[in-house]
Formats: C-alpha cells, structure tokens, sequence
C-alpha cells in the first residue's frame, strides 16, 4: 500500500470533525482507523500525523 499524505491529513481532519459531533460509533470506527493507518507508515510519517492532532 503505497502512503498518500494528503489521504491521511484529510482522514485525520475528517475524524477530528466528527470528534468534534461527539459521534461515538462513528469516532471509535475513525480512530480504529487512524491507528491502522499510523501502523502501516514510517515512524517520521506517524510522527506527523500525531503533531496534528490537536
């Protein structure tokens, strides 16, 4: 699987909207989510997406 970072940002912006609408089922299906996205890129790439997360 080849690693868009554009893909993620905007995954990750996406579930923090939804955090943001306190959708549980939704936010726990999107944080999975997330975490499976983190374990399949490079430490610097997780690093990244982390230093976003507000």
């Amino acid at each position: 699987m080849k690693y868009n970072p554009q893909m993620s940002k905007v995954l990750l912006y996406v579930c923090i909207t939804y955090r943001c609408i306190s959708n549980t089922y939704i936010m726990s299906v999107c944080i999975l989510s997330t975490i499976h996205n983190c374990l399949l890129i490079e430490v610097v790439h997780t690093e990244e997406i982390l230093s976003l997360v507000p």
